[in-house]
């Protein structure tokens, strides 16, 4: 294992992967353009009066059947100078883990039924939980407490210190996102049953108690997590709706049919997101800008395989998210769950859908930057224009998925995991590559920094902690930035 660790140490501070940079102008309509910049995309349409007519007070629940956890041993960590790697029980993929009061959290994977935590920097053991129910997802820290979903079916609050379940509800079978944080509110979807229209609930919880406090009716589940900003609480769901409510009281402010395909970032007045279009028989994903969540104009596009359904049932990510589901009881698939996912993401499967995360863009100096596929590209917001793009390793339509993670900030760099199992860091400005470190493991979830150490969670089931020696590299502890998922640099 030692040995195995040190080969893994090796970090270049040069890439031969391709960057290039491009003029001010707007890129000509080629394979990164289907239509101009500040485009109106008509097609997406106002869905708000008929959310609004789904939730009913009579619907309300105020009770929900318990889990229920208990210690487990975590399992060692292997270390060698600047580095630690947790091989888990099962070698099935890992959510992106959280770093809060000095502790990682981690799931145990897809087919566990564990979450375990470790001492940030040193990375020893500290204690362990056994679940009733398995695939935790990544989870959101807030004073202490953290909050994670299980694949099936039930939502935990645990203290982070300690392991102790705070309470627990099971909510519906399967849960496909992650839970969101803020203020004190629990923010996560699940199923629900007799509507063939709402499918799924977007529910709030009181942090400390698990009272429920509001319930609202959506027309699939949410894709990776809802997002919490001074503005309201933004989703995006696997039918490609992005949708606004009042954080306090769960009323709809608006939904509008966009084919979205990632989870929202909010700037300033702007919401922002990529979305599917078609065109032709082939599947493009734009990077697209809304104003009171009518969608107004895209900046960037490129054909997207890693969306289209018939590649992905080829690849070998569409193979393993098979196998996957069978070990977790989904022999059949989800159907309630997975709706029409596959027509807008790509993805049919269970576990593929928890691990989804998009090209969701990160704003950065007059920039969104988003890894698209097979390169990560980076978009004038005012003029539409782009500026640089950065190619990505690997065999798209063979592997499935995207090449690389959606793109972290931390200090004055971009980060960027990727399959070929390497962290890139990237300059926000031309894209070039200022640092790689070799992970030596396949990277699907998007990975956390903080204090100059990265940790990620790999697509074979290892936790690894690298100390980068960087300490300006800090700030980015969940998925999504912080427990409130916004994704934009502090």
């Amino acid at each position: 294992m030692l040995l195995l660790l040190s080969a893994c140490l090796l970090d270049s501070p040069e890439s031969n992967l391709e960057t290039r940079v491009f003029e001010a102008s707007p890129r000509s309509i080629d394979a990164l353009a289907v239509l101009p910049a500040g485009t109106p995309l008509s097609d997406a349409t106002d869905q708000t009066e008929r959310f609004r007519t789904w939730t009913r007070q009579e619907d309300q629940r105020d009770t929900f059947p318990r889990g229920y956890a208990s210690g487990q041993p975590p399992p060692r960590s292997a270390q060698v100078p600047g580095r630690f790697e947790v091989r888990m029980r099962s070698p099935s993929p890992l959510p992106t883990p959280v770093v809060h009061e000095q502790i990682v959290l981690t799931s145990g994977g897809f087919h566990g039924e564990q979450v375990y935590a470790y001492a940030h920097r040193g990375g020893e053991p500290l204690w362990g939980l056994n679940l009733s129910d398995d695939g935790p997802s990544t989870a959101a820290c807030e004073g202490g407490l953290c909050v994670f979903n299980t694949e099936s079916c039930t939502v935990f609050v645990v203290d982070i210190h300690t392991g102790e379940q705070r309470w627990s509800w099971y909510l519906g079978d399967p849960q496909l996102s992650a839970p969101t944080v803020s203020k004190g509110v629990v923010y996560t979807s699940y199923p629900v049953w007799g509507n063939s229209d709402a499918t799924h609930v977007i529910g709030a919880f009181d942090l400390q108690t698990g009272d429920p406090i509001w319930q609202t009716w959506l027309d699939a589940d949410v894709m990776s997590a809802p997002v919490v900003t001074d503005g309201g609480l933004f989703l995006s769901t696997f039918a490609g709706t992005v949708v606004s409510l009042d954080p306090k009281t769960g009323h709809i402010r608006g939904a509008y049919a966009a084919n979205a395909t990632s989870a929202p970032v909010v700037l300033g007045d702007a919401v922002w997101f990529s979305r599917r279009v078609q065109r032709g028989g082939e599947v493009f994903e734009v990077l697209a800008g809304a104003g009171a969540l009518g969608v107004e104009q895209q900046l960037a596009a490129k054909p997207a395989p890693w969306l289209d359904g018939r590649v992905q049932r080829s690849s070998s990510m569409g193979a393993q998210g098979a196998e996957l589901d069978m070990g977790n009881g989904f022999g059949f698939g989800g159907p309630q769950a997975i709706g029409g996912a596959q027509q807008v993401v790509g993805q049919a499967n269970v576990s593929t859908l928890q691990a989804y995360q998009g090209s969701r863009p990160l704003p950065s100096g007059g920039l969104q930057i988003s890894t698209m596929g097979d390169e990560v590209i980076a978009v004038d917001i005012t003029t539409g224009a782009t500026r640089w793009t950065h190619a990505l390793e690997g065999d798209l339509r063979r592997s499935g998925g995207a090449l690389g993670t959606a793109p972290i900030s931390a200090g004055d760099s971009v980060l960027v995991g990727t399959l070929e199992g390497e962290i890139l860091v990237l300059n926000p400005i031309d894209g070039r590559v200022r640092k790689t470190y070799t992970i030596g493991h396949p990277i699907r979830s998007q990975p956390v920094v903080q204090d100059g150490w990265i940790y990620v969670g790999t697509a074979d089931g290892c936790l690894i902690g690298l100390d980068t020696g960087d300490a300006s590299l800090t700030g980015w502890t969940h998925w999504g930035r912080d427990a409130a998922r916004t994704g934009v640099a502090g």
